[in-house]
C-alpha cells in the first residue's frame, strides 16, 4: 500500500512539475480559494493508481470529493493533489502532494511529496517517519525562546482574526514564525525538526491526513485546540515536537477564548 501511495505521490508531483510555469485555466471555488486545472489533472493520475490497485477502497480527494469505491470498505484514502494551488497558481515553487490511507478511521500510512526539491516524506503507523528513506524525528527545542512556529493563512475572516490575535500574543517569546502555503509540508518541517511548531486555524481533512500521521511518527504531538488528539473531522490542528505543546496551547487557548468572548 505504500508503494501504491508513494507512486501516486510521485506522478502527480511530475505533472505539476511539468505543468508549472504554463498558463493556467484559474477558477473560484469560494471566498479567496481557487483552483487550477492541474489540481485536476494531477488528482486523476492519483485516483486512476489508487482505484486500480484497491477498487474496493473508499477515497476521498480535495476536488473529486468521496467515492464508496465499489464496497462499503472500512479503508479511506485521503487525496490532496496540490496541496499549496495559490502558490502554484503565482508560479511560487513551493506546494506538495498529500495521500494517507485510513482504517476504522485510523491512520496507516502518509505520504507528502515536494516535487521541486524530490523531497519525499512518509511514515507507517508504528514505524516511524522518514525523508527520502532516511528516519527523521522531531527536534528538542524544550522552551519558546529557541523555538521557530510555522502557521498558515486560513481564507476566513474569523479564522484570521483569531491567527493574528494569536500571532501578537506569541511573537514576544519566540525566535520566529514562516508560512510558506502548504499544510502538509508544513507539518513535514515539524516531523523533521527544522520548524518547533504549527499551527492552523481552519482545515480540511485532506490538508492534515498524511502531514499528522507523519508529526506522530517522527516522536511529536498533533492535536486540535482543544487538545485533544487531531481526527479527521477536526477543523484546528497544532503540531509540535511534544516538549512545546503545552506551552504553545496557553497561548492558542488565550487568543481562542479572547474571540469567544469578543
Amino acid at each position: 500500500m505504500l508503494e501504491t501511495a508513494i507512486r501516486a505521490a510521485r506522478v502527480a508531483g511530475q505533472i505539476l512539475i511539468e505543468e508549472l510555469n504554463k498558463a493556467q485555466v484559474i477558477r473560484s471555488k469560494g471566498f479567496r480559494n481557487i483552483v487550477t486545472e492541474v489540481d485536476y489533472k494531477a488528482e486523476a493520475a492519483i485516483l486512476e493508481i489508487l482505484q486500480a490497485a484497491y477498487p474496493d477502497h473508499a477515497i476521498l480527494s480535495e476536488e473529486a470529493g468521496a467515492n464508496e469505491g465499489k464496497g462499503h470498505s472500512r479503508y479511506l484514502w485521503v487525496v490532496d493533489p496540490l496541496d499549496g494551488t495559490t502558490n502554484y497558481a503565482h508560479h511560487y515553487p513551493v506546494f506538495s502532494v498529500s495521500i494517507s490511507l485510513y482504517h476504522d478511521d485510523e491512520p496507516l500510512l502518509g505520504v507528502v511529496y515536494e516535487p521541486n526539491q524530490r523531497l519525499l516524506f512518509h511514515a507507517e503507523r508504528n514505524k516511524g517517519a522518514y525523508l527520502n528513506d532516511r528516519p527523521i524525528h522531531v527536534n528538542t527545542a524544550p522552551d519558546l525562546t529557541r523555538a521557530i512556529g510555522g502557521f498558515s493563512v486560513p481564507y476566513e475572516p474569523p479564522a484570521r482574526e483569531l491567527l493574528v490575535k494569536l500571532m501578537g500574543l506569541i511573537l514576544p517569546h519566540i525566535v520566529t514564525v514562516r508560512s510558506i502555503g502548504s499544510a502538509a509540508l508544513s507539518l513535514c518541517l515539524v516531523a523533521a525538526g527544522w520548524i518547533d511548531f504549527y499551527i492552523q486555524p481552519s482545515l480540511h481533512p485532506w490538508d492534515a491526513a498524511a502531514g499528522a500521521l507523519i508529526v506522530r511518527e517522527a516522536g511529536g504531538t498533533v492535536t486540535n485546540f482543544a487538545g485533544e488528539c487531531w481526527h479527521l473531522t477536526d477543523a484546528t490542528l497544532l503540531a509540535s515536537n511534544g516538549l512545546l505543546h503545552n506551552q504553545v496551547r496557553k497561548f492558542v487557548s488565550l487568543a481562542w477564548n479572547e474571540g469567544c468572548n469578543k
